[in-house]
């Protein structure tokens, strides 16, 4: 068996599982430990509950989705990305049809310029 961590994949990943459906088409770095992949999805069904993400009244996601993420785990996960007829549902459903999300968790460092946390600048960052 090849080791992965010494590859990267580029092409189309199509879903079809019981949690989660859709193509993802994009470039998987599996290079370094940090895993990065720029990818462009169109995510037909994402249950939130079972990858421990749902909030009341919202347990499925549905929508396009297009940027770049990397991670070791979800604990220092970095996304940058666009979303287009996005929609979240469960008790109650709400219609995104275009907006962007930026994620960056943990390894921050206070920045020189202020003494605000959201005014930091972010280590390794991509």
């Amino acid at each position: 068996m090849e080791n992965w961590r010494k590859k990267q994949f580029k092409g189309i990943i199509s879903i079809n599982d019981a949690q989660a459906r859709g193509l993802v088409n994009g470039k998987i770095d599996f290079s370094k430990p940090r895993l990065f992949a720029d990818v462009d999805a169109q995510i037909d069904y994402l249950n939130l509950d079972y990858f421990g993400v749902a909030s009341a009244g919202t347990k499925s996601f549905r929508g396009d989705v297009k940027g770049k993420v990397s991670m070791t785990n979800l604990n220092d996960l970095d996304l940058d990305a666009s979303l287009h007829n996005v929609v979240l549902s469960g008790n109650k459903s709400i219609s995104i049809p275009n907006g962007a999300v930026k994620v960056a968790v943990g390894r921050w460092k206070q920045s020189d310029r202020c003494g605000y946390a959201r005014c930091c600048q972010r280590e390794n960052f991509w």
